[in-house]
């Protein structure tokens, strides 16, 4: 008698499973029509299980077919997969069998979680996308890799945890964020990068800070050679095209060292590639 087929569950099923990095490696060779895999996404992934910041989401990995009988076939997870597969920890993932054949095509299209959504849910601010540069800004300023702002991003982004934890870091930033406004409205210079100069420097003079700012935002009594007319004189005459965020930020540094050291300033410059980026004094 011939034996019976196996068929594919009626409904899916669902179950976490430690997988390893064999068993990741098998079930990437069951894919057969995935996306082309994004190097910088696997890396992202890989960083956070070498780090031990790998968070279960409950976002599955999800195969056609069935896993008990041998014929899935995966549809979802190929970085994450790829990612446990050259490391040597195992990790523990929700997995699904048995969704539609076809599924695939409906996958993924949904809106990315922006971490300024995550801001408004989960800590109920305002001003969230002003809030969500500002931090981005500031989270890779410390970690510095300032230079990757240079060229149009940074190529491993922060993950949503890290830049929330970092913004309950700074309890000070929405009062930072209104001076960031301020000065964006009267002299053009960029709102995240003056708003994280403005946390840098409050917490080295509290008084003097208030002092620069005011002066930077009104531009009263300041005769030449005072840093504050030249970071002024900077941003309004660099339009076309504005300087980077990192720039700006850097140029706000300098200006603000020759303010509390009392040195004179006609012009202000930093190189972006060749020279450090300045420590707030």
């Amino acid at each position: 008698m011939a034996a019976k087929p196996k068929t594919i569950p009626a409904t899916p099923t669902a179950t976490f499973i430690d997988v390893t990095p064999e068993q990741a490696t098998k079930w990437l060779g069951t894919s057969k029509v995935n996306r082309g895999l994004r190097e910088t996404r696997v890396t992202f992934f890989m960083n956070l299980i070498d780090e031990g910041r790998f968070v279960m989401t409950g976002e599955p990995i999800q195969f056609e077919g069935s896993l008990a009988a041998g014929d899935e076939v995966l549809v979802n997870g190929q970085h994450r997969l790829t990612a446990i597969s050259r490391g040597q920890k195992p990790v523990r993932l929700l997995v699904v069998d048995g969704v539609d054949k076809g599924s695939q095509v409906y996958m993924d299209t949904g809106t990315r979680r922006a971490f300024y959504d995550v801001l408004a849910m989960e800590r109920g601010v305002f001003n969230t996308r002003q809030l969500a540069g500002a931090v981005t800004f500031g989270y890779l300023l410390d970690q510095g890799r300032h230079r990757e702002q240079l060229t149009g991003g940074p190529p491993v982004p922060p993950n949503n945890g890290e830049l929330l934890q970092w913004f309950d870091q700074h309890p000070q930033l929405e009062t930072a964020l209104s001076w960031g406004q301020r000065v964006y409205r009267e002299i053009g210079l960029n709102m995240s990068s003056t708003t994280v100069a403005w946390m840098r420097f409050n917490l080295l003079s509290p008084d003097e800070c208030t002092e620069f700012f005011n002066r930077l935002v009104d531009g009263e009594d300041l005769e030449r050679g005072h840093p504050v007319l030249a970071l002024r004189k900077w941003a309004l005459t660099r339009t076309k095209p504005k300087p980077r965020a990192p720039q700006q930020c850097a140029t706000t540094i300098k200006a603000w060292n020759a303010f509390r050291s009392g040195e004179s300033v006609v012009q202000l410059r930093w190189r972006a590639y060749a020279d450090d980026f300045p420590e707030a004094i």
